[in-house]
């Protein structure tokens, strides 16, 4: 399973019959090591679905929910503009992560 807003928000899930494995798809990233430009919503992509499958998986409509809330928070931030640069933005890693955080509240 994978999911893909833009170029650098993929994400992967490997799921077994037992297991599941939910993960940001990226290179490490060196050269904006400690500069707050690393773009965060691979991970944030990686929880809404996580969220999703459990949610479905064990019947659990608040997870599910959550999961939704995620989505929305992130869809309404990009489109907000509040983005980092490799989006053509001009935010921090941790202004782009508080502001999809906040957005969930408000969902």
């Amino acid at each position: 399973m994978q999911a893909g807003y833009k170029k650098n928000t993929r994400v992967l899930a490997n799921i077994g019959k037992n297991f599941a494995l939910f993960e940001p798809v990226h290179g490490s990233a060196p050269d904006i090591a400690g500069k707050q430009m690393a773009n965060p919503c691979s991970m944030i992509l990686s929880s809404k679905m996580m969220l999703e499958y459990f949610g479905e998986r064990e019947g659990r409509k608040e997870w599910s929910e959550a999961a939704n809330a995620i989505e929305e928070a992130f869809i309404n931030s990009l489109e907000s503009g509040i983005t980092t640069p490799d989006l053509g933005g001009k935010a921090k890693t941790y202004d782009v992560g508080k502001t999809i955080a906040q957005r969930i509240l408000e969902v």
